[in-house]
């Protein structure tokens, strides 16, 4: 690399270095100006010109420099000094990158689909220009190269072309493992290499998310050559059009970049959208600031929970200290229990649920897969949202990997990146007024917190403004009439408040969400009060959890100690909240405290990261039972109505809650058996359940083959009228008198005579030959009008018997096995005919071959015909004279061709039906992936009894079922002969007839299939809703033939696991049950009449689920210290040094 690389440097003559503009494993790029004040970029290549990297690029621009269009970077200059290669091009607005990075700054996913779809144009038609007229490949396609240049794409840097011309070229190193090629891990390049790259940047563009997630070049050589490109993040009419690009096989791809982004544009006009799966990956190890979770040797977490079917507890009797005995009361320890009405309707709400950090990362993510469990596709409940905002970039990426709709969208997550620490050296002066220098200057190397808060609000401060507007457009899209319209129908009830609810979610242990949690409460606060939401209620759901590393886990306690000191500081009345007004966070005057409500949660101690990740499971089952159970319209108001019974000197009232939910599979059910249905119905396409056959499929085949005319008596009989029209009615007339020219008087025939009218009849039967040039080529003309008529008739009758195999395909009462039997039956038909009438006339052949050579000799010996004349085949007594011979002879010459073209009719049809039957073979295989996609897993016994379990334990199912798969097996069962034939014939009518019927739908040019998935599982789960439904939880309860008594002790058991034992006044205590609306509620409610003495109030839950939730308010925060870290005073000095601003006069725990 040149030493002189500075502004102001002028490495080639007249042209002067003004900006670094970005650097490179192979070198640099300057913004230049060239002579006469034009601006131009130069790209400085590392290494003098003999070594590898420099004579690679030198040889690759030999390759391009003669190369010109529109959307390729053109090259202006090329110079080698002091042995140093420098090249000079057209300077571009900016890179395809920065429009992406533009893009996700304003909130969207990536580059919107159609702006992105016209760079994709532009770029196709430079490297499909540089393929097809040079034969070269650029090699190096990602975003960086893709640069805009007045709002059109230009391909730029060509150090790594190729020349293909002659044969496949060798990939000589330095392509980029992020968008390489199969082949090029191999040392290989075909024509097809951009494509391949083109497709990835597509992806990558439009959602954030590459195909290959790899980081490492080994990880993306192996994927890259064998797994599976992970496209569930585009949107599923591009997934069939991108994995095709992505083949690893070359010449699988598209023929072309413009074919590739042809189909794109195609794709995005067609009917969409359905999920399909995608593959999970391995979980990274947990950070400092994201402490892991529940610890495995808590009593209360006894027994490994099944994730698939949640049934679960958030359990705060951690917080006192103290281990819960789970015992079941006795009858005489059971009180009464009073029911008061419901508090509210039970309708949704609007509701926004932020997460910060990894442990929140974890909690969203396992939120959202319970949201999509209950509703589907979360665009159904679009009043309902989330967001995790974090400083790891892995983290949230990891949070987006697995199986579509249960993990988060790009669009749910964030990232507020922490910087190097010249990046803040121009605000220096006005950081370092709340941030101590020392952390400034010495931002960790892996640019994460590490557990030090005050750099967590540095990552926050910085990113303000991006934040603000992401919660702005959250806020706005939450509580938009459409919104609310499109989750009320989903839900089945109007929303029952059109203000929303915001929980913020966040680790008080750690660095990242510790230290930037209370100023984002205060930035919550300003953009809903922006919004016209000043009554908005704003829910604090403060986690603590430590590690095994003990350092680790002391600094957890530290900045939980001064999180929560911060939380109650800024929770006086009298206590003012700066603000940061120079990075537009406004201050708060005094009596605003950061939260309306705020619960503690406490995962555990000394935990493994993979325990962490699943206590997180118990908080997200409460945040799903307040966003979207009647259970959250009744807490709702609870929380709003015991502020009024807290003491007022507790600087904040901390809360506890305790839920536990028998799941109703109604859902998970109706969703597994839908997909037995689909693959019943899919099955039935297939004809496996069709009556179409013995005598029924023979007798109307036979019909069809006497309609088409290709039986043996009906060709002959059509041939011969042709032949007669032609010739005449009498043709061995016209044969014996005009071709032979014979009288009909001339009886006795002389041997030569003979002969001769022989060579003039045979020399008419030869195609293009004439016996007479005033004849024109009558005999080639007879033989042709024969051979048009057969063929035409051979056209007609497949396309006919095409026809009518179709609509066997269309027909749902026959379908393709139908189809396939009668093509295989009409195949053998025609084979047999063949046979037959080509054996017929191999015979006539050779019996006129033995006449010809006879019939001038038995003239010449006077004698008569031999015996055995033409074979037998005579149906007359034996002529006597050479005239009747030789008519004899004219007419089997005639039977003879009109044979030969009935053959020719069932040979021209057994071409296309053995296309078609090919492309019948397709349709099967097609339909069979079809159905094949809504497999699902083969049921295991993995059911354990409902009573006796541990609280948590999430596995309840009906009596006789072993799994949920085979749970959802009887369900199909039994509601299967409610269903048919109906629900059929409506997704016939429906569905398949507007895709032109099975067979339109299976052989379209463009993939109708995803949108027929989706509306054949819409339907279907539809279907099954109302079966699914009569599987409530308490149903399900005394489906085990418990007695009642028992089923009560096995209810208090759970009550009493969620209960808090501290020591709160009954007033500041509630508990609410949800109950199903059926008789097996009903038996529930009694059951119930004597298990707590608190306040209680009963709910209906139309979505089947039996909850309880314990809600208890008024905790000291001192006294919640205490429990979570002990001796308070141990921390006091540690917790000022990690405080999250130092201009701020903390008053906390510690002094009250």
């Amino acid at each position: 690399m040149p030493s002189q690389t500075y502004p102001g440097a002028e490495l080639i003559a007249g042209y002067q270095l003004v900006q670094r503009l970005g650097t490179g494993g192979f070198g640099e790029v300057w913004k230049t100006t060239a002579p006469g004040g034009l601006t131009k970029a130069l790209k400085i290549v590392y290494g003098h010109l003999n070594e590898a990297r420099a004579d690679q690029e030198l040889k690759a621009l030999e390759r391009i420099k003669a190369v010109r269009h529109p959307f390729l970077l053109s090259l202006e200059r090329v110079e080698v000094i002091d042995n140093q290669l420098l090249i000079v091009t057209e300077l571009a607005d900016r890179s395809l990158l920065d429009r992406f990075l533009e893009a996700c700054k304003s909130g969207l996913a990536g580059i919107p689909r159609e702006e992105l779809l016209g760079y994709m144009r532009d770029a196709a038609d430079a490297l499909d220009y540089l393929n097809e007229s040079f034969g070269l490949q650029h090699l190096d396609i990602k975003p960086q190269n893709l640069l805009l240049v007045g709002g059109r794409i230009k391909i730029g840097d060509f150090g790594l072309v190729k020349d293909l011309r002659g044969g496949s070229a060798t990939a000589t190193g330095g392509v980029t493992p992020l968008y390489a090629t199969p082949e090029a891990f191999d040392g290989r390049v075909s024509r097809y290499s951009d494509q391949y790259s083109l497709s990835i940047v597509y992806q990558e563009m439009l959602t954030g998310v590459r195909p290959f997630p790899g980081t490492t070049t080994l990880q993306l050589a192996l994927q890259h050559g064998n797994s599976e490109p992970l496209l569930h993040p585009l949107p599923v009419h591009d997934r069939p059009v991108i994995g095709r690009a992505l083949a690893k096989i070359p010449n699988n791809r598209f023929p072309s970049c413009r074919d590739m982004v042809n189909h794109l544009v195609r794709a995005g006009s067609a009917p969409r959208e359905a999920a399909a799966p995608a593959e999970a990956v391995v979980r990274t190890p947990v950070r400092a600031e994201t402490p892991p979770g529940a610890q495995t040797d808590t009593p209360t977490r006894v027994g490994k929970q099944r994730k698939d079917l949640p049934a679960t507890k958030v359990n705060e009797s951690l917080l006192h200290g103290r281990e819960r005995v789970d015992e079941t009361p006795s009858a005489s320890r059971l009180v009464s229990m009073p029911f008061s009405p419901p508090a509210s309707d039970a309708g949704l709400r609007p509701t926004l649920i932020v997460g910060i950090g990894g442990l929140a990362g974890w909690t969203l993510r396992g939120l959202r897969q319970k949201l999509h469990q209950r509703f589907g596709d979360l665009t159904t409940v679009p009043a309902v949202r989330l967001l995790l905002l974090d400083i790891d970039r892995a983290a949230l990426q990891e949070a987006r990997q697995g199986n579509p709709g249960e993990v988060l969208e790009v669009a749910e997550t964030m990232h507020l990146p922490l910087y190097r620490p010249e990046h803040y050296r121009d605000r220096a002066q006005e950081l370092l007024k709340w941030l101590d220098r020392r952390l400034l200057y010495n931002i960790p190397r892996s640019q994460l917190t590490e557990g030090l808060r005050p750099l967590g609000r540095l990552a926050l401060l910085d990113n303000l403004t991006e934040v603000q507007g992401r919660l702005r457009e959250q806020l706005r899209s939450i509580t938009s009439a459409e919104a609310g319209q499109t989750t009320a129908a989903t839900a089945g009830a109007a929303l029952r408040n059109q203000t929303p609810q915001v929980f913020l979610v966040s680790s008080i242990a750690g660095g990242t969400a510790g230290g930037m949690l209370l100023d984002f409460a205060y930035l919550l606060r300003q953009v809903l009060a922006e919004l016209g939401h000043d009554n908005a209620d704003l829910t604090g759901v403060l986690v603590h959890a430590t590690g095994q590393r003990p350092a680790e886990a002391e600094l957890a306690r530290v900045n939980a100690y001064a999180t929560l000191c911060e939380l109650q500081h800024y929770s006086r009345p009298s206590s003012l909240y700066s603000g940061d007004p120079g990075g537009g966070l406004e201050p708060c005057g005094p009596g605003i405290a950061p939260f309306e409500h705020c619960y503690l949660v406490h995962l555990g101690d000394q935990l493994e990261p993979a325990s962490a990740e699943e206590a997180t499971n118990a908080l997200a089952e409460y945040l799903f039972v307040n966003a979207a159970t009647p259970v959250g319209a009744f807490v709702d108001c609870w929380r709003r109505g015991s502020i009024q019974g807290v003491h007022s000197n507790e600087f904040p009232s901390l809360r506890l809650s305790g839920v536990y939910r028998y799941s109703s599979p109604q859902q998970r059910l109706a969703t597994l058996a839908s997909r037995l249905l689909c693959s019943h119905v899919v099955s039935g396409w297939l004809g496996e359940r069709s009556q179409w056959k013995g005598a029924q499929a023979d007798s109307d085949l036979q019909a069809q083959l006497t309609s088409w005319g290709v039986e043996s008596r009906a060709l002959i009989n059509e041939l011969n009228e042709v032949a007669f029209k032609f010739l005449g009615s009498e043709p061995e007339k016209y044969l014996l008198q005009t071709v032979a020219g014979l009288s009909p008087d001339q009886q006795e025939l002389t041997p030569a005579a003979l002969k001769e009218a022989l060579d003039k009849v045979d020399t008419f039967f030869t195609p293009g030959v004439t016996t007479d040039p005033a004849d024109g080529q009558r005999g080639g003309s007879l033989e042709l009008a024969l051979r048009k008529h057969a063929k035409d008739q051979s056209g007609r009758a497949a396309r006919a018997a095409v026809m009518w195999l179709i609509t066997l395909v269309q027909d749902p009462a026959r379908r393709i096995a139908a189809a396939a039997t009668a093509a295989a039956s009409i195949r053998k038909y025609l084979s047999d005919l063949l046979g037959s009438l080509t054996q017929q006339v191999d015979q006539l052949i050779a019996y006129l071959g033995t006449a010809r050579a006879r019939l001038p000799a038995e003239a010449a010996s006077d004698k008569g015909p031999a015996a055995g004349w033409l074979g037998g085949l005579r149906r007359q007594a034996p002529t006597s004279s050479p005239y009747q011979r030789l008519t004899e002879y004219c007419l089997f010459r005639i039977k003879e061709l009109v044979l030969r073209k009935a053959a020719q009719v069932p040979e021209g049809m057994q071409v296309p039906l053995a296309t078609w039957a090919g492309r019948l073979a397709d349709v099967d295989h097609k339909v069979r992936q079809f159905r094949d996609s809504f497999k699902i897993p083969a049921p295991g016994s993995t059911r354990q009894n409902v009573f006796g379990l541990y609280p948590g334990q999430t596995d309840f199912l009906p009596q006789d079922s072993q799994s949920l798969t085979s749970a959802a097996a009887q369900l199909f069962r039994r509601s299967l002969p409610t269903l048919e034939p109906s629900f059929e014939a409506r997704l016939e009518a429906e569905c398949l007839q507007s895709l032109g019927g099975l067979w339109g739908a299976m052989t379209a040019t463009d993939d109708r299939l995803p949108w027929l998935r989706e509306s054949l599982v819409k339907e279907a789960h539809a279907a099954m809703q109302a079966p699914a439904r009569e599987l409530d939880a308490a149903a399900i309860l005394f489906e085990c033939k418990v007695d009642a008594e028992t089923v009560k002790l096995e209810l208090a058991q759970r009550i009493a696991s969620i209960a808090p034992s501290m020591d709160v006044p009954r007033q500041l205590r509630h508990f609410v049950l949800a109950v199903p609306t059926s008789q097996a509620g009903a038996k529930i409610r009694e059951a119930l009449s004597g298990v707590t003495g608190e306040i209680a109030t009963a709910i209906l839950d139309s979505d089947g689920d039996l909850i309880f939730c314990h809600e208890t308010a008024g905790l000291a925060v001192g006294e919640m210290l205490s429990i979570l870290i002990g001796d308070k005073s141990r921390y006091v000095e540690a917790a000022g040094q990690v405080a999250s601003r130092n201009d701020v006069a903390w008053i906390g725990a510690h002094s009250s």
